[in-house]
């Protein structure tokens, strides 16, 4: 495991992170409980915006204390701000299409 977290964070250094994150993955599973892979993870999915996986992660994080609860907090809420600004973009909530939905100052076509 300690061979698998050198290389990763080698790969960190170097800006590889698909690889960095490839064998993080791999001493996450082979030490789940380990702190400074759980802080390499958050790093990694900081650093690639990857917040699911990040939010998920935060549990355990919680569980073992590996960072302060205001560490925890704002990488809570970064990662919910994300994940909102991206559902926005993909999902956005008001259309052009005058058939579709309202759009903002069209109160006629909420009456």
């Amino acid at each position: 495991m300690a061979l698998t977290l050198f290389e990763a964070k080698l790969q960190l250094q170097q800006h590889h992170l698909p690889a960095a994150l490839k064998n993080t993955l791999r001493a996450y599973n082979l030490a789940p409980k380990h702190d400074e892979v759980l802080l390499l993870l958050l790093t990694l999915y900081v650093q690639l915006a990857d917040w699911q996986p990040l939010l998920e992660l935060l549990t355990e994080v919680r569980k073992r204390k590996v960072l302060s609860t205001e560490q925890i907090q704002r990488l809570e809420s970064r990662a919910s701000i994300a994940l909102i600004h991206h559902t926005l973009r993909t999902n956005p909530l008001v259309t052009n299409s005058k058939n579709d939905a309202a759009t903002p100052g069209d109160t006629q076509s909420l009456c």
